[in-house]
């Protein structure tokens, strides 16, 4: 079951990729690199290009500035969303279409986003297997 789920994690991953190449892409380039075999093609060079030699290193702790690159690149996009929030959320208008509480299949997709953050959790345990001194709290600490 745990290949499964990775094996599902990887396409979801993948999915997430396509999904945003094409609004980046959108009216800056021919019309084939917009079209469903064009944004398959780029996701497909994205992939074998960034992320297959990453993929491929033999230990995770290879990857550490990777990761720092990635939360950092999160810090910088929870800024922007902060600071374009508080120029534009609340003007004339918009007050009206936030809503606090959702229902029905809204919260379905929260629910499935919150589940596809928790994908990177099997890593866990290759985490723990490369540390020097294996205990409980140097695992803490470096969680």
């Amino acid at each position: 079951t745990m290949i499964i789920f990775c094996w599902g994690s990887g396409v979801s991953y993948i999915a997430a990729t396509a999904d945003l190449i094409d609004p980046l892409l959108d009216g800056h380039v021919p019309a084939f690199w917009t079209s469903t075999w064009g944004v398959r093609l780029i996701t497909t060079m994205f992939w074998a290009v960034t992320m297959l030699p990453l993929a491929l290193m033999r230990e995770i702790n290879s990857l550490r500035y990777v990761s720092a690159f990635g939360i950092l690149a999160i810090l910088y996009f929870v800024g922007v969303m902060i600071v374009h929030s508080a120029d534009n959320g609340l003007r004339e208008g918009n007050a009206a279409r936030i809503s606090k509480v959702s229902s029905g299949a809204d919260v379905l997709v929260g629910v499935g986003l919150v589940m596809f953050t928790f994908c990177c959790q099997p890593n866990v345990l290759e985490v723990y297997s490369e540390l020097r001194v294996k205990t409980v709290p140097q695992m803490s600490k470096i969680g």
